[in-house]
């Protein structure tokens, strides 16, 4: 049995992505182990697998969260102060059985604000602390990892001294935890995707789509980014506004009825399939790499380091901007710019996949040998 820890939710189709993919690179690296159990925050989101585990989660509810919360640390400092038999639950009575853990790709712990922090410790560090009782090997695919500031910081990064490997997906994110000694540098999981795909690309494209979120930051930052943004869709009329993630809390539908910009809306992959492919502006870094492989060229606003390292990974460094100080009329200009012509950009992602293949092919021998030492 094989454990995938750190799900989301399907609500999310980044978040939802990188489950699937984290499944398919297990099932190349272990053909032979038919059980694959993964623990999720939503766990009735992935109905659609067979074994599913729901994991922490802060509630809605004030006082459930401020108790959680509490609940959460108070078992945290107990496990690193040795008192282990006190943190105990269902998910660690699977991992005390798995051949292999492994933890799905994301960008999940991280402690910048305070409160960013809280839930890391409370949905991932409850659940990262639990492989010291496995004796199996634990490797941790593509990350972002921190940043990992405060007390809260500090308890994120002590509870993921006991990993054998971490993969990390950006250089920001290997200086941060470059000391430990299982530290990698592999691309994000939807990057290697794209590296195998075969995708039925065009020369020039009609339609323009726009995936927006939310940001956190100071009530200055998010006024600026919301008149940046809006300003961006009023400068082309015909541009289609779609989804990347309905979740409670980071929902893109909510987002955009704020914005004054109507009540209903699709996926990209339904409106590409009624309008056609077109030039796609995401804020959301799987939204964008989901894109590329749709066919559709992407320019990605991005508002954390993952999506400097992956647009690296792609050679597409010109096509990632800062969201917080993007430059309305570069992005308008390549926008036009790939309309008219964009044969150079799936030149440049061409470029790129003879490299990113081989990690591809480095990943699956690291997750094969991993599984071979804990059965051993």
């Amino acid at each position: 049995m094989i454990v995938v820890l750190h799900a989301y939710s399907r609500g999310n189709r980044g978040d939802g992505l990188l489950v699937d993919l984290t499944i398919e690179l297990i099932r190349c690296s272990v053909p032979s182990e038919d059980i694959i159990k993964v623990v999720a925050v939503d766990a009735k989101s992935f109905c659609d697998l067979d074994n599913v585990i729901s994991a922490p989660n802060i509630r809605d509810n004030k006082i459930t969260q401020l108790l959680t919360a509490i609940f959460s640390i108070i078992k945290i400092i107990l496990h690193i102060s040795g008192i282990k038999n006190l943190y105990l639950n269902n998910i660690s009575k699977e991992l005390e059985c798995a051949n292999l853990i492994v933890g799905v790709g994301g960008g999940y712990l991280r402690s910048g604000r305070s409160i960013e922090g809280l839930k890391s410790l409370v949905v991932h560090a409850t659940q990262l602390l639990l492989t010291e009782h496995s004796k199996s090997k634990t490797i941790y695919l593509p990350q972002s990892i921190g940043p990992l500031r405060g007390m809260f910081g500090s308890l994120l990064r002590r509870s993921i001294k006991s990993l054998d490997i971490i993969c990390l997906r950006d250089n920001r994110s290997i200086n941060e935890i470059g000391w430990h000694k299982g530290v990698r540098r592999f691309p994000d999981l939807a990057v290697m995707k794209i590296a195998k795909m075969k995708i039925i690309t065009e020369k020039n494209y009609e339609r323009i789509y726009l995936i927006a979120r939310d940001i956190s930051g100071s009530s200055k930052k998010k006024k600026l980014y919301r008149k940046k943004i809006k300003y961006l869709k009023k400068s082309f009329p015909d541009l289609i506004v779609v989804l990347q993630s309905e979740v409670r809390g980071n929902s893109d539908t909510f987002f955009y009825k704020e914005l004054g910009w109507g009540e209903d809306f699709k996926t990209l992959k339904c409106a590409i399939d009624e309008y056609g492919r077109g030039i796609v502006i995401s804020v959301r870094l799987h939204g964008s790499l989901e894109s590329i492989m749709l066919g559709c060229p992407s320019i990605h606003l991005s508002y954390e380091r993952k999506g400097y390292g992956a647009y690296e990974d792609l050679n597409l460094k010109e096509y990632v901007h800062n969201v917080n100080d993007f430059d309305v009329q570069r992005v308008s200009d390549q926008v036009l710019g790939l309309k008219i012509n964009a044969e150079k950009y799936w030149e440049k992602v061409s470029e790129a996949v003879v490299c990113i293949e081989r990690y591809h092919e480095n990943l699956t021998k690291l997750v094969s040998e991993n599984y071979r030492k804990s059965v051993e």
